[in-house]
């Protein structure tokens, strides 16, 4: 994952910090981007400082503390929650016939959000036509994947018999069956 950060004041010179949740500096860099990073919460400072003037006693942390020297401006963090993407995935029968219904189930997730508004991992469908159904999984870090399956709709047969209806008793008929 790659995150930025912005704001920087143009007459200074500037340094990021990214630091984990419990503030300890996990990189430094001066451009404002920060590549390579694990899973987790993080917080991504702007440092902007007057490089002819001395600076000391920086600590960075979830909140900014013991800052002094000169012309030293530190921006609000931004924070950046990483974690891993799950894998969204649609199980179930893309082909049904005209009228009735199909189930789809999603997977990967601990939260599905379909795009008909179903909020469960199943969803049971009647399309009319070919129709695409997508679904938002979520895991339990909060990131999300999608995935979609089409529904093709197969029209129903129209079944019809010829042969000679009209037959005398003790005698025999052929009749053909067709249109399946």
């Amino acid at each position: 994952q790659t995150f930025n950060s912005s704001g920087q004041n143009t007459a200074l010179t500037t340094v990021y910090v990214l630091t984990n949740d419990l503030g300890i500096i996990q990189a430094v860099s001066n451009t404002n981007s920060f590549a390579n990073v694990s899973v987790g919460t993080w917080f991504i400072f702007g440092i902007n400082y007057d490089s002819t003037k001395p600076n000391s006693g920086i600590v960075v942390g979830g909140n900014i503390f013991n800052v002094t020297g000169e012309c030293i401006e530190v921006g609000e963090p931004y924070i950046a929650k990483v974690c891993d993407l799950p894998t969204a995935f649609i199980t179930g029968n893309a082909t049904v016939c005209s009228g009735t219904s199909t189930s789809l189930t999603a997977s990967g997730g601990s939260s599905y959000v379909w795009n008909t508004g179903v909020t469960t991992a199943a969803l049971t469908v009647s399309p009319l036509a070919n129709t695409i159904y997508t679904v938002t999984v979520t895991n339990a870090s909060g990131c999300t994947a999608t995935d979609s399956k089409t529904v093709t709709v197969n029209s129903l047969p129209t079944a019809s018999i010829t042969g000679n209806t009209t037959v005398c008793s003790g005698t025999s008929t052929s009749l053909t069956a067709s249109g399946g």
